[in-house]
């Protein structure tokens, strides 16, 4: 709070309000919910400190879902993404440009690259698209709605605005009566350490969906990869699920076994001093190793703002061992 003022980013309310996904665009199904959570993220959290106006608005939208099969929440989150962006294109608030979604390199294994998707190419290829972004979600990649966003109602002010979507998604077990959250975020609590909640329940509700569970939220022990589900094969996943339960055999006794299994780890991220949260080494590891490759990536002189703002994101994720 030292570094922001509180003040300047109240002109975003409207904004991140605005931009919120509508109740009617969010998949449902019975046996599952969905909570949405808004934070501002990127240079514009600096609003009034380093910047007096930043040249981009980014907001982060965390899709929050509760229900028995992670599986199935990505294809819910997948049909809630694309519907969202369709409402974008219906609006006439803010301008579309289109989607950014990270695709694998098919000439470098391993390396990821953002494809952009236009208006024309979104509405020609609908499948694809909605492959596509089921692709980047099951391996922990952001898609961004890019365009330009009204902030002021009431003003013609306009700034480049990005959209970001996330799942996180907790998985629950009736029968075992445990609960397992599945990230697909790139870097879990991320949002903590590089934005702000400008609404106090959705900080809190954060926070929340990584309080100690049945599993370790571990970079060492990363949960186990899951297989995109495309748009063509819903039908015979489905089929093949009705077959499984249908004929119970050595799938059904590994999964079970695997349960149980997840059921035994140790809960939470958990601090070299024994305690949970968003401190823990675990946590900030990783986002401080990603921090520090984008600024060494970056022009010091064609990109000093940008190189700024990340290097005070490193000093305070770090910040009491500044403290005199």
């Amino acid at each position: 709070l030292r570094c922001v003022d509180p003040g300047a980013l109240r002109q975003y309310k409207w904004l991140l309000d605005d931009l919120a996904p509508k109740d009617s665009s969010i998949h449902k199904e019975d046996g599952y919910s969905c909570q949405i959570l808004m934070a501002l993220t990127g240079p514009s959290v600096f609003t009034g400190t380093l910047y007096p106006h930043p040249d981009i608005v980014t907001v982060r939208v965390s899709y929050v879902s509760v229900g028995p099969d992670a599986e199935q929440g990505i294809s819910m989150f997948v049909d809630s993404v694309v519907n969202d962006v369709n409402n974008m294109d219906n609006q006439n608030t803010h301008v579309y440009f289109g989607v950014s979604i990270p695709t694998k390199d098919e000439e470098f294994q391993g390396l990821w690259e953002n494809v952009f998707w236009d208006q024309e190419m979104i509405l020609n290829n609908q499948g694809d698209f909605w492959n596509a972004i089921s692709e980047a979600t099951v391996n922990n990649k952001m898609v961004t709605f890019e365009g330009v966003f009204r902030v002021d109602p009431y003003t013609d002010t306009f700034r480049r605005g990005q959209k970001q979507y996330e799942l996180h998604f907790i998985e629950v077990s009736e029968t075992e009566k445990t609960e397992k959250l599945v990230s697909f975020a790139e870097f879990p609590l991320s949002t903590l350490h590089e934005g702000v909640f400008l609404q106090k329940s959705h900080a809190e509700a954060y926070l929340n969906i990584f309080m100690p569970r049945n599993e370790v939220m571990d970079k060492d022990q990363p949960q186990a990869p899951m297989q995109p589900r495309y748009k063509s094969d819903l039908s015979k996943n489905e089929q093949a699920e009705d077959e499984d339960e249908a004929t119970p055999g050595k799938k059904s006794k590994d999964k079970k076994k695997k349960k149980k299994e997840d059921a035994e780890e140790e809960e939470g991220f958990v601090e070299s001093s024994g305690k949970y949260g968003p401190d823990s080494w675990q946590v900030k590891s990783p986002i401080r190793e990603y921090i520090q490759r984008k600024i060494a990536s970056m022009h010091p002189e064609a990109e000093v703002f940008d190189v700024a703002y990340n290097a005070i994101l490193l000093i305070l994720m770090d910040r009491n061992a500044y403290q005199p």
